[in-house]
């Protein structure tokens, strides 16, 4: 399935597994191979954060596109230090892809019909116009509480 990273289209040949699988995967890696775990948006991201650290990617996959939990756990990762690629799996949209970097997110993968539909440059597109995201100083949740506390 296709790779998009800020750059555009991005290349990984990562072996994924499950997160009770990560420490086998670990110790019988070869040199170079780089081992991710797969886990859901709903994952409690503070356990994963001390579990997945090892990871060299954490793939949190969701169902549908309003799962908003996806860039929560994104942020979590960061916040507790994970360093690795977090890759979103699933249905997102070019409108939410500048708010998934910003989040922390490096890669999101898509299917390829998801592809043909809105291609590479609509995805980069949304991201360099979409400038307004809800985390940060200057995001949209900062500035509606210092519109509330001006009036």
């Amino acid at each position: 399935m296709p790779l998009l990273d800020a750059r555009g289209l991005a290349v990984d040949g990562a072996t994924l597994v499950e997160l009770e699988e990560l420490d086998d995967a670990l110790e019988n890696r070869g040199p170079g191979d780089r081992i991710g775990v797969t886990v859901p948006a709903e994952a409690h991201g503070e356990a994963l954060a001390r579990e997945a650290q090892r990871a060299d990617i954490i793939a949190i996959t969701i169902e549908k596109t309003g799962n908003g939990r996806v860039f929560s756990l994104a942020e979590t990762l960061r916040e507790r230090g994970y360093r690795g690629t977090i890759r979103a799996v699933g249905p997102l949209i070019p409108d939410q892809f500048r708010f998934a970097l910003d989040c922390g997110i490096d890669q999101v993968e898509i299917t390829d019909e998801h592809l043909a539909r809105q291609p590479v440059e609509q995805w980069q597109a949304a991201a360099s116009t979409i400038t307004r995201t809800y985390v940060g100083p200057d995001g949209i949740f900062a500035r509606r509480a210092a519109a509330r506390g001006a009036v």
